[in-house]
Order: structure tokens, then sequence, then C-alpha cells
């Protein structure tokens, strides 16, 4: 990733990355019963480079998520907890109800500020509903 972003080797000699070690939070099954019944996308705060990398890495598209779904830190002005990251994923996928998850208490100020339902993944109670992981999502959006 070094090399393809900056043109020359890294000064490091690391074979492997942590982003390359980055892993799902969430079951496979689970994901492709939500792509099935969802258009999903992602708000990040992450240079573009580095989220299309992990979503292509963890082969999330474009089988799960489309790539011009992925607003990333120069796609917005302000990152979160302004709403316009969460705003611009909406504009973009064009849906007109989405559900926004998170798992930092920027996302649920940036979803609260975008109007925006927020499922927070994590043990404090913050959000609309508190899930403690992710795979909880199957009950909280198929009740």
């Amino acid at each position: 990733l070094f090399r393809q972003t900056y043109g020359y080797e890294s000064p490091l000699n690391i074979d492997k990355g942590l982003i390359s070690s980055e892993s799902l939070l969430i079951d496979l099954t689970l994901l492709e019963k939500l792509a099935s019944d969802y258009l999903l996308g992602i708000a990040t705060s992450r240079p573009r480079f580095e989220a299309i990398y992990a979503v292509n890495n963890l082969k999330l598209s474009p089988r799960f998520i489309n790539e011009a779904f992925v607003i990333a830190k120069e796609d917005v002005r302000r990152e979160k907890p302004e709403p316009e990251p969460l705003l611009a994923v909406k504009r973009r996928m064009n849906v007109k109800k989405p559900i926004y998850i998170g798992d930092t208490i920027n996302d649920v100020i940036a979803a609260k500020k975008a109007n925006m339902p927020c499922i927070f993944v994590g043990a404090l109670k913050l959000g609309d509903i508190q899930i403690k992981q992710t795979n909880q999502l199957m009950e909280v959006l198929y009740e």
C-alpha cells in the first residue's frame, strides 16, 4: 500500500502492514443477508485509498458494497461528528430512509445531526438502538 500510494518502497522493512490484517467484524452469512435486502454504504474518516484498499482486501466490493457508495475523508469538507459524510452517502445511494450503524460517539452525533436512526455497536448505551456486537444486527433489523 505504501508503494502504491507514494511510488517508492517504504523505509521500514515490513512485509505485511496492519491494514492487510484487518478482518470483518460481522458474520459473512449476515453480511450476505443484509446486502441482499439493503443497499450498503460506508462513511469513513479514512483517506479514500485506505478505505478502498480495505474494502477490496476484505472482498466486500462489488459483492456487498459498491465502491461508489464509500464516502471517505476527502469526499466531504467536514468529518464526523458533522453529518456531511452520512448525508453524502445518502445522496449518492439515493435512499430515503437510511439507518446508520456506528461504533463511536462521533457516529452517534453525526447520525443525530443527519436525522438518521443510529444503531450503536458497543458496550455503551448510545444511539437509538444499542447492540454489543455487529452479529446482533439480525435481531434488530429482522424482528
